[in-house]
């Protein structure tokens, strides 16, 4: 109960005050502030819906072979946890990984991008303003080389959540597997190719259903990964990328070479 207020109370500061942050994060990150102010309203609502979990603790009873003998399945926290958060969504995606942490009962450390560290600042203090006990929610900053590698290698870290580029996720994966894998018995990863995306004509020359398909990719993408080139460099970019996804024609061709 004492989770779900205090994440209760977060979400409704930040929609309170999505004005105000999604100004700050139109300013440091680079959306527009249409952009900034519903980013900022989405991670509110990923708070209450969070609060709300707190209260729904799941779990699973089975059915077991032998007489007289319950099977019940249970969560637990796992303890600290090292949240590394990138730039393209400097509140949303911190919110994504705080909130679970939190309602399930683990303490965190979060590091944000090194070049937009003003939301994930606002956050955790909005988060202390509304009584998050002392160590449970800890904010640091700095290089991922320096400050993520050193959250990697605590030897009171109990999990990594990461989101950020495809190489920098590969060196991690490495470097849990060698130690911190064995020190936790756990390490689980997803691992996204970069794609680029080229368009042949203008997008307002596409019609909406189109527009929207081009949309959907960048945003799926990230936008340090959608990246809109002419077709007059296909073959420089072909030579470069594993994976590109071409649209020609107002056609999406998911192989390497255009029809």
């Amino acid at each position: 109960q004492i989770r779900h207020d205090l994440l209760l109370r977060v979400g409704a500061r930040l929609l309170a005050e999505r004005e105000e942050i999604g100004r700050l994060l139109s300013r440091e990150e680079g959306k527009t502030l249409a952009e900034g102010v519903a980013e900022v309203s989405r991670a509110g609502q990923i708070f209450q819906f969070f609060a709300g979990e707190c209260l729904r603790p799941g779990g699973q009873l089975l059915p077991s072979v032998r007489p007289s003998v319950d099977i019940e399945i249970t969560r637990e926290p796992v303890g600290v946890i090292g949240l590394i958060t990138p730039w393209n969504f400097p509140i949303a995606i911190p919110a994504w990984k705080l909130a679970p942490a939190l309602a399930w009962g683990n303490c965190v450390v979060i590091k944000p991008a090194d070049i937009v560290p003003g939301c994930v600042h606002a956050l955790v203090r909005i988060l202390h303003e509304e009584g998050c006990p002392p160590g449970v929610v800890n904010l640091v900053m700095g290089r991922g080389s320096e400050v993520g590698q050193a959250l990697v290698d605590h030897p009171a870290v109990s999990a990594i959540s990461f989101t950020g580029s495809e190489g920098v996720g590969r060196r991690l994966i490495a470097n849990l597997s060698r130690g911190f894998q064995q020190r936790t018995g756990i390490a689980q990863a997803i691992i996204h190719e970069p794609s680029v995306i080229i368009l042949d004509e203008p997008t307002t020359g596409l019609d909406p259903g189109q527009n929207l398909e081009i949309r959907k990719l960048i945003r799926s993408l990230g936008r340090e990964h959608a990246v809109i080139l002419s077709t007059h460099i296909l073959s420089e970019v072909e030579a470069c990328c594993d994976r590109v996804q071409i649209i020609h024609k107002g056609r999406l061709v998911l192989n390497d070479s255009i029809e």
